[in-house]
């Protein structure tokens, strides 16, 4: 099985989780390892691809409006609190 098997299929970020979950319900070891390894694979893709697009848009206009008035209403304890069971439930 490939590592990146999971970012093939339509809901890839879930399979990891639900992966880990199964593992742990049926004391499955080679299912967690393999979860968590396409877990940290994932996060590792996100972080390298955030790590180079910014690199790429540091010389653009984009990097000297920072933060935008959209991220800083997304940032007060209303709109924080409010997402806690959107975060939960999903």
């Amino acid at each position: 099985m490939p590592v990146l098997s999971f970012f093939w299929g339509h809901h890839c970020h879930r399979g990891p989780v639900i992966g880990m979950s199964y593992g742990l319900i049926i004391w499955d070891l080679p299912l967690i390892r393999r979860s968590m390894r396409n877990e940290l694979a994932s996060i590792l893709i996100c972080v390298i691809f955030g790590v180079v697009l910014g690199l790429c848009t540091k010389w653009t206009h984009m990097a000297h409006s920072w933060p935008t008035n959209e991220m800083i209403s997304r940032g007060t304890r209303t709109t924080f609190l409010a997402g806690i069971p959107i975060a939960f439930f999903s």
